[in-house]
């Protein structure tokens, strides 16, 4: 019983050994051990410019890969947190070449990747590079205050004053009638 056991065990794993060899075989036969991703170099731009991202994806032999979707990201930290930002995604043209649209926020030396998550037909594929990119115009004005819609800034004041008024004159009635029931209270004989 044990002879049987131990020689189908045996048997299983000689098949399964001879199946990811198989499938290994045919996976560098159809160009998926070499997938290369080429980061393209980025023009110089600035903070809220659009620019180009563009990478390349070739198989073993150099030969363009179409229709492949390429994920743009760059690492972001918030919080003591640290993860990949997804900037987009773009599908590589005729050529290999997927472009892609991006608004930097932020100046200086920014680290971007481009990933080929892979198919049945390429294997993954990654590349990195850094985008510069030079302080521009402010991306955003602070104001001060409070801004509300349709409302100017003495409407709201006059609101606000009419309000504490109306507070204040509540609380010197409730005062004034307290001060007068007491006295009542101790004319009357009561405990004040």
């Amino acid at each position: 019983m044990r002879r049987f056991v131990f020689r189908r065990i045996a048997l299983a794993l000689l098949v399964a050994g001879l199946g990811w060899l198989l499938a290994a075989a045919v996976s560098l036969a159809q160009g998926g051990g070499g997938t290369v991703l080429e980061l393209l170099p980025a023009p110089l731009g600035e903070v809220g410019q659009k620019l180009t991202l563009r990478a390349r994806l070739t198989d073993g032999a150099g030969v363009p890969v179409p229709g492949a979707e390429v994920v743009f990201q760059r690492d972001a930290s918030f919080m003591n947190y640290e993860s990949e930002l997804v900037l987009g995604r773009a599908v590589t043209d005729a050529q290999g070449i997927a472009v892609l649209l991006y608004s930097p926020r932020t100046e200086g030396e920014t680290p971007v990747a481009a990933l080929f998550r892979g198919n049945a037909q390429y294997a993954p594929a990654s590349a990195s590079g850094v985008l510069p990119v030079r302080g521009g115009p402010a991306l955003y004005r602070e104001e001060a205050g409070v801004r509300i819609p349709g409302v100017n800034v003495s409407l709201l004041v006059g609101v606000l004053g009419t309000v504490w008024s109306i507070y204040f004159i509540v609380v010197t009635l409730i005062t004034l009638i307290t001060r007068e029931g007491a006295k009542e209270l101790a004319r009357i004989g009561g405990e004040p």
